[in-house]
Order: C-alpha cells, then sequence, then structure tokens
C-alpha cells in the first residue's frame, strides 16, 4: 500500500508541473488572441479573423506561433487575416504549420505583380522579324511559299509597316514554275483581344511587286491574329490579292529586346 502511495505521488510530481504549464501557456495564448484579434468566423476550409492594431506590431514569427498555436488542432487548411480596412494576410497549412504566403492591401496593389502578359511593341522593342509560310490553291494550280519580314511599329500598339520577300513554287498542269514577290504592307492592331487567350486580331493593307514568273502589280488585303506565346507571337492570317486571289498565311514574328547603351 505504501508503495502504491509514493508511486501516485511520484507521477504528481513529475506531471502536475507539464500540466501547469500547459495550462499557463493556453491561456497565454488565450490572452495575447483576444488582444490581436476582435472576431472571427470559419467557412469551410478557410477561417477568417479580424485583427486589431496590436497584431501588426507582432514580428511574422509571433505571427505564425500566435497562429499555429491556436490552429494547429482545427480543421481549417487556410486562414485569411483582416488586419485593416483594406489589409489582407493568406496564411496556408504546410505539412506541420501554417505558413505565411501573401500580405497585401486592396487600396495600394503592385499591379505590376498581377497584370497579364503583354509584349512591347514601341521603345526598345520596335522591331520585329517574321518568318513563315502562305499557301493558296485554285482550280489547276496551287502555289507555296515561304515569307521572310522586317518591320517596325509606328505608332504604340496600334500600327505596323513592313517588307516582305516571297518566294516558292507554282504548281500547274504544265508543271511547275519557281515564283517570287516582293510586298510592303501595314497592319493595325484592333482594340479588342480575348485577354483569357492572349490572342489580338489585326488587319491591314499593302501591295506586292511580282517578279516571277511573270511581272505584276497588286493590292492586297489583310486580316487575322496574333497568339503571344513566348518573346512574339504566332500568326494566323488570310491573304488576299486582287490578282493571286486568296491566300492562308502562317508564321512566327520575333520581336528582339535591344539593350541601351
Amino acid at each position: 500500500m505504501k508503495r502504491l502511495l509514493f508511486a501516485v505521488l511520484f507521477a504528481e510530481l513529475i506531471f502536475a508541473p507539464r500540466a501547469l504549464s500547459q495550462n499557463t501557456d493556453l491561456r497565454a495564448t488565450q490572452q495575447t488572441l483576444h488582444e490581436c484579434f476582435s472576431s472571427g468566423y470559419a467557412s469551410d476550409t478557410t477561417l477568417f479573423l479580424y485583427a486589431n492594431d496590436h497584431y501588426s506590431t507582432l514580428s511574422v514569427s509571433q505571427k505564425s506561433s500566435l497562429l499555429n498555436d491556436y490552429c494547429r488542432t482545427r480543421p481549417q487548411q487556410k486562414i485569411t487575416v483582416y488586419t485593416s480596412t483594406q489589409g489582407r494576410e493568406l496564411w496556408l497549412r504546410g505539412t506541420d504549420s501554417f505558413i505565411l504566403v501573401e500580405g497585401w492591401n486592396n487600396d495600394n496593389l503592385a499591379l505590376e505583380n498581377f497584370s497579364p502578359l503583354t509584349v512591347q511593341r514601341q521603345g526598345n522593342n520596335r522591331w520585329f522579324f517574321y518568318f513563315g509560310a502562305s499557301l493558296s490553291g485554285a482550280k489547276g494550280s496551287s502555289s507555296f511559299f515561304t515569307s521572310a519580314r522586317l518591320g517596325t511599329y509606328l505608332y504604340k500598339n496600334y500600327l505596323d509597316i513592313s517588307s516582305t520577300l516571297n518566294f516558292g513554287r507554282t504548281h500547274t498542269d504544265g508543271g511547275n514554275t519557281f515564283s517570287g514577290a516582293i510586298s510592303a504592307s501595314s497592319r493595325a492592331y484592333l482594340p479588342f483581344r480575348i485577354k483569357s487567350a492572349n490572342i489580338a486580331p489585326y488587319a491591314g493593307a499593302g501591295f506586292s511587286f511580282n517578279f516571277a514568273p511573270d511581272a505584276f502589280f497588286e493590292l492586297q488585303l489583310l486580316t487575322g491574329a496574333c497568339w503571344f506565346v513566348g518573346q512574339g507571337s504566332l500568326d494566323v492570317g488570310f491573304q488576299y490579292g486582287t490578282k493571286s486571289k486568296g491566300m492562308l498565311t502562317v508564321g512566327y514574328t520575333f520581336r528582339p529586346s535591344f539593350k541601351k547603351k
């Protein structure tokens, strides 16, 4: 009996300070929570907390300790902290703790970090190079051309001018003949674009001098769209000439970046 009583007393001496310490830490955490947050609620997997001014005086490590001590056993996977009228913090649950992912203010957003991808068409990037191909067909004949174009943008993001060299083969019932042409054209990029796919349509006009197999001038009308990929755009369009008729064009426009000296 004495041995049993001694064991109980020994256990109390060992575990009582630890339990007292845990209760003290819990009360301290609850007190700090009341100092830092005025209210909060949970919705699905997110815990929303409204912070007081005292919360803003804490360091990131102090905030992390406070939120993890309180939320470690909660089922939510995300914490959104309202630090001011428009201030926000986003905390996500990691492997074993919540981690601060982002902090921002809706009244002072760094919009350059969230803006969609755009291609600069002015300043140091005014010049562009295009390589592509075009295909046309009619009853009894078909033509295939490869194209190389050099151009520059004239007015902000809306207008360009370029010169193109086309050379290829024309197939008719009589056989294959070499075809070549030099053209100059201008394209206007329409003010609307499909932002979700980063596609911009265009329309333009120009003239061409065909020097082989026959020599003639013709007016050309252009339409199509640019799909911005990488440092340039994949261009798909339709070209109509007063003599060469319709032609499908596909190519890639490179927009090199020239560094200022």
